[in-house]
C-alpha cells in the first residue's frame, strides 16, 4: 500500500532460453515473496507451454496486442498466435488465445461474420484438445459464449472452470464480473 519494492532481479539471457527464464522468474519471486502455491499452480508453474523459443516469442508479442480495440492491432495478436502455432503446432496456448483474440474481434464489430466466430471456436477446440485442463481453452469457450453468442450461463459454466485453476486472473474476474452486471 506504500509502493515499497518488496523483491526485484535482474535477468539477462539470450532469446533461446526466454521459456526457461520466465519459469525461473516465477519461481523465485513466489519464493521471495513467500506466496503460498498449491498443487495445481505449482504444477502449471512448472509446466513449459512450448519449447520452441520462437514460437513463444510470437506468442508473447500476441499477447502484446491481443487486448488493444483497434484493427491494426487485434489483426498483428492474431498473426502473431498464428506465427507462434505454426512454429508449434502443439502450443496449447497459443490456440486459446487465438481464440479469445478472434471473439473480441467478433464483439467488437472489427469483423462480426459467422466465420470470425467459426474460427474462434476452432481455435478452442484446438486448444482443449491439447490441454484437456488447459483453463485458458475454458476461458477461449467462456469468451465464445459471452463475446460471440452472448449465452452468459454457458460462458460463467467455462469461466466457473477456468477461475478454480487462474484465481488471481483479473481479466478472468471482469469477464465474470461484466455478465453479472
Amino acid at each position: 500500500t506504500d509502493d515499497t519494492l518488496l523483491w526485484g532481479q535482474s535477468y539477462r539471457t539470450d532469446l533461446a532460453n526466454v521459456v526457461e527464464v520466465g519459469a525461473v522468474i516465477a519461481r523465485e519471486a513466489i519464493q521471495e515473496l513467500g506466496v503460498p502455491v498449491r498443487g495445481a499452480e505449482q504444477s502449471r508453474l512448472a509446466a513449459r507451454p512450448t519449447e520452441n523459443p520462437d514460437a513463444y516469442q510470437a506468442y508473447l508479442c500476441g499477447m502484446r496486442y491481443h487486448d488493444l480495440d483497434g484493427r491494426e492491432q487485434m489483426g498483428l495478436a492474431v498473426s502473431m498466435f498464428d506465427r507462434a502455432i505454426k512454429l508449434d503446432p502443439t502450443f496449447a496456448e497459443a490456440y486459446a488465445e487465438l481464440s479469445v483474440t478472434h471473439s473480441r474481434i467478433y464483439h467488437r464489430g472489427i469483423d462480426a461474420t459467422p466465420e470470425r466466430l467459426a474460427k474462434a471456436e476452432q481455435a478452442a477446440r484446438r486448444a482443449l484438445e491439447l490441454g484437456p485442463d488447459l483453463p485458458e481453452a475454458h476461458l477461449a469457450l467462456g469468451a465464445i459464449q459471452h463475446l460471440g453468442r452472448r449465452d452468459f450461463a454457458g460462458a460463467l459454466a467455462e469461466y466457473t472452470i477456468a477461475a478454480r485453476y487462474l484465481p488471481n486472473d483479473s481479466e478472468l474476474f471482469a469477464l465474470i464480473a461484466d455478465i453479472h452486471r
